[in-house]
């Protein structure tokens, strides 16, 4: 904790944490300005749709007061129609009685009645023209009608369309001013939010200097540790130069009982759960992890404590001078366990091989030892799946010297 305190305070991220709500202001700040000039580009539109609908109501007035007019002009010309109608019907009757009176009056009578009758055709005749004229005009002024409706049905769906529009644009602007309010609302609580994190800003910096304190204290400690570490490894490079030194074994006592180990473990070696090596005066009873112990656990499975029922009874009928019990990992990473690498899982895993020996088997606990070796001591290369299977294991190292105590 102290390591990412350091980090923190070397990387200046306190500063950075005070200049963010400025930030945050100028940039509510911005928002604000971007609404207010859509704002006024909406009020803008909303004028220039208002004056187009003054512009198509007068129209739309227009049109219907011509409509109207050219309704009373072909109500006048139908009028008209009508009497020249009548006054053609009045003319074909007098013409009727004329020629019935043709028939008894005198010559001089017949050559006036003729006259009229001919006057009468021409009227008639006239009075057909003037009718044929107004049907035409009639016609044409049906047709400036019907193109006048087709303009106004035009003129108002356009004016529905942009009342529409209006509406849209009126709503967008409620919305907008209601954004509005809530960005001032929100700008109110970010100033009080940066007033409080500049009295935090205060306390943060005691706090600061107080951490700067401990962490002082810490690397301090941390250079003891170190100093005490190297004296460790002396003490064990010491101890390596010892062992190396060390009588070499007895191999032949070694020989004999990794013939006895290979039948002992003759039913974990087939199954391919252990396998026996022999290594000069040292014999290596190993015993794979995944089928020694439960899965994801240090607890030693079924399967696993019928091999170390054969390690107990190898070790009873060769008595080792010492054992050594190793734990081995592969090198991924340990998940999902409580230990924090593969040096305690080994370590845990080699003291419970131990602890059952000991303590359920009977075997001397002063003779054994349990260590880790991590990943460092593979068997197999750790690129494969085939080899970490085979890297996850448990040694049991049988160390057999000329001097043989009983174990």
């Amino acid at each position: 904790m102290l390591r990412n305190f350091r980090s923190l305070t070397s990387r200046k991220v306190l500063p950075a944490v005070l200049i963010a709500p400025f930030f945050l202001s100028g940039c509510f700040t911005v928002e604000i300005r971007e609404l207010k000039t859509k704002n006024e580009m909406l009020q803008q539109r909303i004028h220039q749709l208002q004056q187009d609908r003054t512009a198509l109501e007068e129209m739309l007035l227009a049109e219907t007061r011509e409509r109207e007019r050219a309704h009373q002009e072909v109500i006048r010309l139908q009028n008209e129609l009508r009497s020249m109608q009548e006054q053609l019907e009045s003319a074909r009757a007098k013409l009727d009685a004329a020629r019935l009176s043709l028939s008894t009056s005198t010559d001089s009578q017949a050559r006036e009645f003729a006259q009229r009758m001919e006057d009468a055709l021409q009227h008639e005749a006239a009075l057909q023209a003037e009718l044929d004229k107004t049907r035409d005009a009639l016609a044409s002024v049906e047709v400036e009608l019907l193109e006048h409706q087709q303009v106004r049905q035009e003129l108002e769906s356009d004016l529905e369309v942009a009342l529409t529009h209006l509406d849209k644009n009126t709503s967008l602007i409620d919305e907008m001013s209601s954004s509005l309010e809530e960005t001032r609302s929100e700008r109110m609580d970010l100033a009080s939010r940066l007033e409080e994190t500049s009295k935090q800003a205060e306390t943060h910096g005691s706090a600061a200097r107080m951490y700067q304190d401990k962490l002082r204290a810490a690397e301090t400690e941390l250079q003891n540790t170190r100093d005490k570490l190297e004296s460790i490894q002396g003490e064990v490079s010491t101890l390596q130069e010892s062992l190396a030194s060390a009588p070499i074994g007895d191999a032949a006592a070694a020989l004999s009982a990794a013939d006895f180990a290979r039948n002992a473990l003759a039913a974990s070696i087939a199954a391919g759960q252990a396998t026996v090596i022999q290594d000069g005066g040292r014999v290596r009873l190993v015993l794979f992890s995944d089928s020694l112990f439960d899965s994801g656990t240090t607890l030693i499975s079924d399967t696993g404590l019928k091999s170390i029922k054969g390690v107990e009874e190898v070790i009873r009928n060769t008595t080792p001078t010492y054992i050594v019990v190793e734990g081995h990992t592969d090198n991924v990473p340990v998940r999902n366990m409580p230990y924090p690498d593969n040096w305690e899982l080994g370590a845990a895993r080699a003291t419970e091989v131990v602890r059952n020996l000991a303590t359920k088997k009977g075997i001397n606990a002063g003779n054994m030892v349990a260590q880790s070796r991590s990943w460092f001591d593979p068997m197999e290369k750790n690129s494969e799946a085939a080899g970490r299977q085979k890297n996850r294991r448990v040694e049991i190292v049988l160390e057999f010297l000329p001097t043989q105590p009983k174990v």
